[in-house]
């Protein structure tokens, strides 16, 4: 099980670029491509701050349905590039793919974003390690994902990093109970500097 990133085609658009293309994902055993189109990233400087975001609904399905394009759109809008972005949902792809039982489906709607719109509220989840996955990648945008460490396999153990204003680094590491997020996770930490 992987995602690989397809490729995407720029598109100049009058004052803007638009990106069209796949990223693919493996989930048992099956390859499935997934229809993105990002529109009206900034041509000077490649920021995708303004951009919209169009999924096709195999995308929008695995990432846990229409309430998940708000928070991906979010993402998108604040990463530094479109290839940080893609780079970003591949990865969230593959622990997506990684926690899902279910075979790839055919979709036939396409999400999108414009202006912030967000969709229904998710759908229950069809496995348990699929709903811990979407609460901790939920959480994880709203911590901010450059804190995150290490993230093992199953996403039972985590570490988030931060670092204070004289640079020592203080390192929360998380294990994650089998239900969370109803239960809170098992936290252990060092202390910057040797007492």
């Amino acid at each position: 099980m992987a995602a690989t990133a397809g490729a995407l085609i720029a598109a100049p658009k009058g004052s803007a670029i638009d990106y069209e293309g796949f990223v693919v994902s493996h989930v048992n055993g099956y390859t499935e491509y997934h229809w993105i189109r990002i529109l009206d990233v900034d041509p000077l400087n490649g920021s995708p701050a303004h951009s919209r975001l169009e999924v096709a609904a195999s995308l929008e399905q695995l990432l846990g349905g229409a309430a998940a394009i708000g928070p991906l759109c979010a993402r998108l809008r604040g990463s530094p590039s479109v290839q940080h972005f893609l780079e970003d949902l591949q990865e969230v792809i593959e622990r997506l793919a990684y926690g899902s039982s279910a075979g790839p489906g055919p979709g036939s709607v396409a999400g999108s974003c414009s202006g912030g719109r967000h969709g229904a509220p998710l759908s229950s989840p069809s496995c348990s390690s699929h709903a811990v996955m979407r609460s901790l990648l939920a959480d994880l945008d709203r911590l901010g994902w450059g804190c995150l460490e290490e993230l093992d396999q199953d996403a039972a153990r985590l570490t988030l990093l931060h670092r204070d204003m004289r640079g020592r680094e203080h390192r929360l590491r998380l294990t994650l109970p089998p239900d969370y997020p109803a239960s809170p996770p098992a936290a252990a930490t060092d202390l910057p500097t040797p007492l």
